[in-house]
């Protein structure tokens, strides 16, 4: 998957719902108090536009977010995180955001 559609799945997957709208609110606020304005107003007028492959900061909120919501998956999308680093790799995140989207179940393989 690109980054473009890696960072869709997981913005679809966090701001898809109404009831989604007070985490929203909150990640926003406490987003804000990190990034440049310019970069900030872009994320509050349209939340695809942050960047879970690139953003450490971004991916972990979404990491929150999903143990909120089901911490058995948070449990899981944890342990592959540590399979990763014992192989000796760097943990980026862009590798957090795959395992995010291969987590929540959807990841498609490129053919």
């Amino acid at each position: 998957m690109s980054d473009e559609e890696i960072n869709k799945a997981i913005c679809d997957f966090i701001f898809v719902s109404e009831e989604l709208q007070v985490f929203r609110q909150s990640f926003y606020k406490d987003y804000e108090c990190r990034t440049p304005v310019k970069r900030e107003l872009n994320y509050i007028l349209d939340p695809s536009k942050i960047d879970y492959c690139n953003d450490l900061n971004a991916i972990r909120k979404a990491e929150l977010w999903l143990l909120k919501v089901d911490d058995l998956s948070h449990d899981e999308y944890i342990c592959k995180l540590s399979e990763i680093h014992d192989k000796g790799i760097k943990i980026t995140a862009k590798h957090r955001a795959e395992e995010f989207v291969k987590t929540i179940g959807k990841w498609k393989d490129n053919e």
